[in-house]
């Protein structure tokens, strides 16, 4: 069942075909945005919850932009989820519509498929209606409620300028000699649903969003006894070519303090289709193998950001 927003415009017929002039100053400082999704910073941003409370997910406030329209949900929505597969487990996906044919901006759940793999209802996008997630439930066998575990946000919320951010957060990844190996990033910092993260670790990234992305790396070695000398690289690759020159770094010999950091960084902004697959490849050439290191603080240097530019 679609719940209509609070306020929406502009169209042409209906409620919002009345645009007031606060509303067009209100969406109108907007337009200039990073594209589709749930706007930053305003309201609760359209965070999805559940509590146990029943077949049901609610949703806080937040403002939308999505194909030249706004919405603004003022008060928390309670959407309804189907009931329960009495077989397998389903993946439902909550969802905002731009509806083109009613003139309107709604709330609502996309019922998935019942599997033994399941996955979310991928959402549409045409001439009649253009739809953006907000998050995805997984509804368990035979289910009466659905538990605050059930939802999954993070990486299911489109929001208007995508960003991302990946690090590794502890433990080290050891990279053969003269080797190009894919740079593992486990630890989501922040997580949007343009970016997709996959393959082992999180060392393959999908970018789900066509337009001009702005790519940033940076990778720290351990520097500690066996890990001295030799020359360290990085680049951003497309998974078969290196998208920029490796960056080179060379790391001091063993009559240098141990502990001094080696930083590769790089970085690269260009325009990329809907389904761009990116790899952060690390190669050093020294007699043995290397390390990667992580830190359990969010500055550490081994880290990749996407950030969305616009079209």
């Amino acid at each position: 069942m679609a719940i209509t927003l609070d306020e929406y415009s502009p169209f042409d017929a209906g409620p919002g075909s009345n645009v007031t002039e606060g509303q067009w100053r209100k969406f109108m400082r907007n337009v200039l945005s990073g594209g589709d999704g749930v706007l930053r910073g305003l309201k609760d941003e359209f965070h999805v919850y559940a509590d146990s409370t029943g077949m049901q997910v609610k949703v806080k406030t937040g403002e939308c932009w999505i194909q030249g329209a706004w919405g603004h949900n003022a008060s928390e929505k309670i959407l309804p989820i189907a009931t329960a597969p009495g077989t397998n487990s389903r993946k439902d996906r909550v969802i905002l519509r731009n509806d083109f044919v009613n003139n309107r901006i709604e709330l609502d759940v996309l019922t998935g498929t019942a599997a033994a793999s399941p996955v979310a209802p991928t959402m549409t996008r045409n001439s009649s209606m253009h739809e953006t997630s907000l998050a995805v439930v997984t509804v368990g066998t035979s289910v009466v409620t659905i538990a605050a575990g059930n939802v999954t946000i993070g990486a299911e919320r489109e929001r208007s300028s995508p960003y991302a951010r990946y690090r590794r957060a502890s433990g080290l990844q050891t990279i053969a000699t003269s080797t190009a190996t894919n740079v593992q990033f486990p630890t989501p910092v922040f997580e949007d649903y343009a970016v997709t993260a996959s393959g082992t670790n999180n060392s393959v990234f999908t970018l789900n969003r066509a337009g001009i992305w702005h790519v940033d790396v940076s990778i720290s070695w351990n520097t500690e006894a066996a890990n001295f000398g030799g020359i360290r690289k990085v680049s951003i690759s497309d998974g078969v070519n290196p998208l920029i020159a490796y960056e080179a770094q060379a790391c001091p010999g063993p009559t240098a303090a141990q502990g001094a950091a080696v930083i590769n960084s790089c970085a690269i902004q260009r325009e990329w289709p809907a389904g761009q697959q990116l790899v952060i490849r690390a190669i050093q050439l020294s007699p043995g193998s290397k390390d990667i290191e992580g830190s359990d603080s969010n500055a550490t240097p081994t880290k990749v950001c996407f950030a969305w530019m616009g079209y």
